[in-house]
């Protein structure tokens, strides 16, 4: 199974200069956890999650109208291309540890979003990876991380990922 098979194609997303109070909105209108973030041409550039808002919100000690984007996202984002196997999916999630990866075409446009989700929900279907495939990088995927891995943010910060 290709990841154009159970991809999302209707994604929401943002770009590094919105505010965390506008990211969190699209967030809960469309209830979604995680937003890719995209530059002004629309080309990838990282990814936001709800969890990131919160904790970098927190950690600096501002309302989420204060503050941008790009001090909360992840810079390093692993993407997938429509034509990839579902199987790479699994092993992006796994050793990366996120449960949710964008999908961009040849020129780093956002065509699509998947999660592990979409891949749990056709676990059962014939042309699915096995399953055992699907619990071992959900396994990885929620492994505790080194606290060296945590990300920093541009300014310095801490920013968490996932």
């Amino acid at each position: 199974m290709k990841i154009q098979d159970l991809m999302c194609r209707d994604v929401v997303v943002c770009q590094p200069t919105d505010s965390m109070k506008a990211a969190a909105e699209r967030m809960w209108k469309a209830d979604v956890g995680c937003l890719p973030v995209l530059d002004a041409e629309g080309t990838l550039m990282g990814m936001v999650t709800d969890r990131d808002l919160l904790m970098s919100a927190a950690i600096q000690g501002l309302p989420l109208d204060q503050l941008q984007v790009d001090s909360a996202m992840a810079h390093r984002v692993q993407a997938l291309h429509p034509g990839d196997k579902v199987e790479r999916a699994l092993e992006l999630m796994g050793v990366h540890q996120v449960r949710r990866l964008p999908v961009v075409d040849d020129q780093g446009v956002v065509v699509g979003l998947v999660s592990v989700n979409d891949l749990a929900r056709r676990s059962d279907r014939d042309d699915h990876p096995r399953r055992d495939d699907l619990v071992h990088a959900i396994a990885q995927v929620c492994e505790p991380r080194p606290r060296a891995q945590a990300c920093v943010g541009p300014q310095g910060q801490l920013a968490a990922s996932g």
